[in-house]
């Protein structure tokens, strides 16, 4: 039986259609042509994320015009907002596809692009203003159990919970520490810390700090002992997430 040659056609562009994906168009001044997707541009960059290198980012400068399938929000110079899918022109120029028609604008005069129904640059930056102030909360959860058997046995647990609020003014801390332990099954090790300790920075190097603690210790015949400690500090080093502290005052340090 001979395949019907009329049906291949409607068979194959289908298929061709489906393979078919929707990307936007950059053009550079050198005349080069992006393909991906426009992420966002804002600040002079332009963000592109590419299947063949990735994201990357393109100095509008060197941007001559662009195409979008999908609609974008678009911030002009003068302070106007347009929303539509955008192509590419000439002369350093793209037009606009909005509700009302379509507009032809020069991209030098383009402050910013952002996907539409995404949060604009300025809503953007002022979010990350106000976290960076307000702060972010992280929970960790330490357990550990040794047992060893021999000519001594011994037997120690250990547990740590800490929350904390974290932002580039302040560090708000509230932990609790356990640790108990048996040489040859006779207790020798039981205690639990428990409390809370504020820092707030004065400047880039300086703070001052606050710590309620109250502790059991039953081999140093404390039922429960209560500290309250406040007072200058200064950080010596100050790399990334991780701080080297020396007190100006007296600290207990967290486990």
């Amino acid at each position: 039986m001979k395949p019907n040659r009329t049906l291949l056609p409607l068979l194959v562009v289908p298929l061709l259609l489906c393979t078919v994906t929707h990307a936007d168009v950059v053009t550079l001044t050198d005349g080069s042509r992006l393909v991906g997707t426009i992420e966002r541009m804002t600040d002079g960059k332009l963000m592109l994320t590419t299947e063949f290198a990735g994201k990357l980012e393109i100095d509008t400068a060197k941007v001559v015009s662009m195409g979008t399938e999908e609609p974008v929000n678009v911030a002009l110079s003068s302070g106007d907002r347009l929303v539509g899918p955008m192509t590419a022109g000439e002369d350093q120029r793209s037009v606009v596809k909005t509700a009302v028609g379509e507009l032809d604008i020069d991209m030098a005069s383009v402050d910013a692009i952002w996907p539409k129904g995404a949060d604009s640059p300025e809503a953007v930056a002022a979010q990350k203003e106000i976290d960076a102030k307000v702060g972010k909360w992280s929970f960790q959860a330490e357990a550990g159990v040794t047992d060893r058997e021999g000519n001594t046995e011994r037997f120690d647990a250990m547990g740590r919970l800490l929350l904390q609020n974290k932002s580039s003014e302040h560090l708000l801390q509230f932990y609790l520490n356990g640790q108990y332990g048996e040489q040859n099954k006779i207790r020798n090790v039981a205690e639990v810390i428990g409390g809370i300790m504020y820092e707030h920075n004065i400047s880039d190097r300086f703070y001052w700090y606050a710590r309620n603690e109250a502790e059991y210790d039953e081999f140093e015949s404390l039922d429960l002992r209560y500290t309250l400690t406040t007072g200058p500090g200064y950080y010596w080093i100050k790399k990334g997430q991780i701080h080297e502290l020396e007190d100006l005052g007296r600290r207990r340090p967290v486990a």
